[in-house]
């Protein structure tokens, strides 16, 4: 039944439907074209996760972004940017928010920035980043050994699959542009939500300074679950909407 619902929402948004279905079943190979019924297009990568994660975030299906209140120039992170699509999604329903979108991955950075020029999206609506988000600011190393929506930040003592990255804080973020205000925070991170929750000046800076958290939480173990989420949270956010490993939250102090 999920299946179905996923396709359904699928169909609604991209154009050629074809081409998905195509990709879907690994029929391509090499870069493909994804035409939107919104206007957008974007370039993805044939055979690979590009599609389910265009599908799905494209959709609306799993950041729906409809049931948040109405913004005006609204300021938006999108951590764990991949090729683009949350980013893409986002600018679409506020058109006028300014977005920062931050993506470790060398490939999928370089698609994100392709899908952008593509869309004729510029730095000042939208500041990419090739780095990710952590506890601390130095360099770090990515697991690439899985799909390339589920790249995480590894451990130095791992030697096979890896590629060099950068690692910067939120809160290091936030003095370098001066924001004040964050009205969405998205996080898609591959457990590495956790690491950001655990840093201390950014949990302070998520308390006072972000209006709604959408988190992709993901099990690690027995202590680094969505238990430990929740406790974490609970002292500043309400949940205002759940499903499957999405969970939105919002701020209980910030108006």
């Amino acid at each position: 039944m999920l299946y179905f619902k996923k396709i359904f929402y699928t169909a609604r948004v991209i154009k050629n439907i074809h081409i998905f279905l195509m990709d879907y079943l690994g029929m391509l190979e090499g870069e493909v074209a994804y035409a939107f019924y919104g206007g957008q297009q974007m370039a993805a990568r044939g055979g690979t996760a590009d599609c389910k994660e265009i599908a799905v975030v494209m959709s609306g299906y799993e950041y729906p972004l409809d049931i948040l209140p109405v913004m005006t120039r609204p300021t938006i992170f999108d951590i764990g940017a991949h090729i683009g699509s949350f980013s893409l999604f986002a600018l679409g329903t506020y058109p006028d928010a300014h977005v920062y979108s931050f993506e470790p991955s060398k490939d999928n950075f370089g698609y994100l920035k392709k899908n952008l020029k593509k869309n004729d999206i510029g730095w000042e609506r939208c500041k990419a980043y090739n780095f990710a988000l952590g506890d601390y600011h130095g360099s770090g190393i990515l697991n690439v050994s899985g799909e390339n929506d589920g790249y995480a930040l590894a451990s130095h003592n791992e030697h096979n699959f890896i590629q060099p990255c950068s690692v910067r804080t939120l809160a290091d973020i936030c003095k370098e542009h001066v924001i004040s205000r964050i009205d969405i925070l998205k996080v898609d991170v591959e457990g590495g939500e956790y690491d950001i929750l655990q840093h201390e000046e950014s949990f302070k800076l998520l308390q006072e300074k972000v209006r709604f958290l959408l988190l992709e939480h993901h099990y690690i173990n027995s202590k680094k679950n969505v238990n430990w989420i929740k406790q974490r949270l609970k002292s500043s956010f309400d949940i205002i909407f759940e499903r499957g490993d999405v969970i939105y939250w919002k701020n209980n102090i910030i108006m």
